[in-house]
């Protein structure tokens, strides 16, 4: 169960961190991914790619933050309680990184339309990780 609980807390942090910054510089943001789509497909819907992402990624960082705290044996937290959180979870543990493997796909959607192919093999590393944990999870739990 410890790897289960570090391996959500990777993408807790990643997709977190990452959620947050945008909501926190949303205007920094927004300009630097217009400026970074000025040449492709997606250049007249930045904001709405802007905004979907956010939430994609504030999502998942929700659901991997239900994920550890169904797993810990937290006395505070009563059956009842973690029964509700698995509700979100469709109780499965595998939904949060079914939502990571969508946000992933999307990034790197994103970097591939906008020829980033840097920022491409960087969003690959990730996904290959999350498929790697959902086969821990399928084989272990």
């Amino acid at each position: 169960m410890f790897i289960y609980i570090i391996i959500c807390l990777f993408f807790l942090i990643l997709f977190g961190q990452s959620s947050f910054d945008k909501i926190i510089n949303k205007n920094e943001n927004i300009s630097w991914l217009k400026q970074h789509f000025n040449n492709s497909i997606i250049k007249n819907h930045v904001s709405l790619a802007f905004f979907t992402l956010t939430f994609l990624e504030f999502v998942t960082t929700i659901l991997f933050l239900i994920n550890i705290l169904i797993v810990l044996p937290l006395e505070t937290l009563s059956f009842s309680l973690k029964n509700t959180l698995g509700i979100f979870c469709l109780n499965d543990p595998l939904f949060a990184f079914y939502m990571s493997l969508v946000t992933f796909i999307c990034l790197f959607f994103g970097q591939r339309v906008a020829k980033d192919y840097d920022g491409a093999k960087t969003i690959t590393i990730y996904f290959t990780l999350n498929l790697l944990a959902v086969i821990y999870v399928i084989e272990y739990l």
